[in-house]
């Protein structure tokens, strides 16, 4: 199996409204993960990667300190990323 490699952007992390969006690598090749699922756990929003494997998701909640962030695609390791883990891959 694979690995991916997630590079994220959100706008604004800690507002009302949020959206969070970033892009999926291959962790090995660096090349985008098409079609990809996004999801936040306890939301019921799912994102996919677009052919370029860029997502946007809209929260309808504000991100809580015990959110954790799911990626998954077929071939390739589901990945968890924890709140505290996410923001360290905030730019």
């Amino acid at each position: 199996m694979k690995n991916l490699f997630l590079f994220l952007l959100v706008f604004p992390f800690f507002a009302l409204a949020q959206n969070l969006k970033g892009t999926i690598l291959d962790s090995k090749t660096k090349q985008p993960i098409q079609y990809a699922n996004v999801s936040i756990n306890q939301i019921n929003e799912i994102a996919t990667t677009d052919e370029r494997g860029k997502f946007n998701l809209k929260l309808t909640r504000k991100l809580q300190e015990n959110d954790s962030l799911y990626v998954s695609h077929i071939g390739y390791i589901s990945k968890k990323i924890s709140l505290p883990e996410l923001k360290k891959v905030i730019i």
